[in-house]
């Protein structure tokens, strides 16, 4: 009789085990369903014209482990690290973790990049770093730390909207002393 009550629980347990990972995973999948036009809208202005469109999804035959799939030359379902280039694939990057961060923290966020995007051209840089600055209104603050004397420059030397940027110089820091701050605009 214990044996069949045991048995009982066991099934019923299993029953609502499938209940919850299904719930978890249809809300997962609306998140990622969610975000994915907000990221292809954010790549379209670092990459304007080039037509990326993004899906994120819950890969189904892996365990925990989240998908994505582009657009290439009007090829729907393509992994974008076979095709897209290493700054297609950096600033991808970014803009799937801003889509998430505006997602989830939004107003409260403070975004910290550090040495993000480096593999990008001039022209690109120039509009990932317009998105950023744009961006930045949606979250408490944007912090971007490099070592990356083109951004430096850019954001030394803005105009208009980029001017509200702030530079500081971090001096080399110690364990004993801390981060110390050197000259700043």
């Amino acid at each position: 009789k214990k044996a069949q009550e045991l048995e009982c629980q066991h099934k019923l347990g299993e029953a609502i085990l499938k209940i919850l990972a299904d719930q978890r995973k249809d809300y997962v999948e609306q998140v990622l369903a969610s975000i994915s036009k907000e990221v292809g809208d954010l790549c379209d202005k670092i990459h304007p014209g080039e037509g990326i469109k993004i899906k994120l999804f819950l890969d189904p035959g892996k365990r925990a482990s989240a998908g994505i799939s582009g657009e290439f030359e009007g090829v729907k379902n393509i992994p974008p690290q076979a095709y897209y280039s290493e700054s297609h694939l950096d600033t991808l990057g970014v803009c799937v973790f801003l889509a998430l961060t505006k997602r989830f923290q939004g107003k409260e966020a403070i975004v910290v990049l550090d040495d993000v995007v480096t593999s990008v051209d001039a022209p690109h840089m120039d509009r990932f770093m317009n998105l950023l600055i744009e961006e930045a209104d949606n979250f408490t603050q944007v912090v971007i730390a490099t070592h990356y004397r083109p951004w430096l420059e850019k954001f030394r030397h803005a105009r208009g909207h980029t001017a509200k940027a702030h530079i500081i110089h971090l001096s080399p820091w110690s364990l004993a002393n801390g981060i110390q701050s050197g000259h700043a605009k």
